[in-house]
């Protein structure tokens, strides 16, 4: 019984160890920022009807809500906020 609390023990002294450090907003920002797109929906006929927001998970799978693709006949992802005042 000794052996499982030494483990413990020891991985408890391992993780205690690590010295956390917490970002501020904008490291967070200039880690995650790449990987953050907006979203725009369109209808059957070209009419824009929702935007929202996704973020890249890999290179070709973007996660978002369902409720901004929902109706969208045609979904356009753009990854500069720039692009959306064309």
């Amino acid at each position: 019984m000794k052996r499982p609390i030494q483990g413990c023990l020891g991985i408890a002294a391992l993780l205690l160890a690590f010295t956390v450090q917490a970002k501020t907003a904008s490291e967070v920002f200039d880690t995650v920022s790449s990987s953050i797109v907006v979203i725009r929906t369109y209808d059957t006929s070209g009419k824009n009807i929702a935007l929202g927001s996704g973020v890249a998970v890999a290179s070709d799978v973007i996660v978002t809500n369902c409720h901004v693709i929902k109706d969208a006949a045609q979904i356009q992802a753009v990854r500069n906020v720039m692009a959306l005042h064309d």
